[in-house]
């Protein structure tokens, strides 16, 4: 894959690109928001009718989950029709993807993969939720602990 910069990033060139099948309402909110995709790192381009190539992709996103996300962000913008805002919009956009991106339960890390985790949090605006308003850490005390493994009352 070729990597290029964008406005929020790298860019990584498929080396096959993909084929997106949309419904009429899907494709003409893909073709009106290419431009603020295009900034985010996708490529995609109108290939006739309601299917679209993916020809690159935002560097943080895999490979397999482009279609998934871009699903997303096409029903978010379907949804928010009446009261869109384009800033709230592409705000959104970075939260789908990075959800998408996330590491989850059973995925295997290395310590420093950890490490550098950790790191990357702290540099966050809120550290303590993820872009949902989940925690991303709790903190419990000796007694909480002590209580849930049956060694006080």
């Amino acid at each position: 894959m070729r990597r290029q910069r964008t406005l929020k990033g790298v860019s990584q060139t498929l080396l096959v690109p993909e084929t997106m099948e949309l419904s009429f309402r899907e494709a003409d909110i893909l073709e009106r928001f290419s431009g603020d995709l295009a900034a985010l790192g996708f490529d995609i381009d109108h290939f006739g009718g309601t299917t679209f190539v993916i020809r690159a992709i935002p560097s943080m996103i895999d490979e397999r989950s482009a279609k998934p996300v871009i699903v997303d962000i096409i029903d978010q913008a379907l949804i928010d029709q009446n009261g869109f805002s384009k800033d709230r919009w592409l705000e959104d956009c970075l939260i789908t993807m990075a959800c998408h991106t996330a590491i989850r339960a059973n995925n295997r890390m290395d310590t420093r993969e950890m490490d550098d985790l950790i790191k990357d949090l702290y540099t966050c605006e809120n550290p303590l939720h993820c872009p949902h308003g989940r925690p991303t850490m709790m903190t419990f005390s000796k007694q909480d602990l002590e209580k849930r493994f049956k060694r006080i009352v």
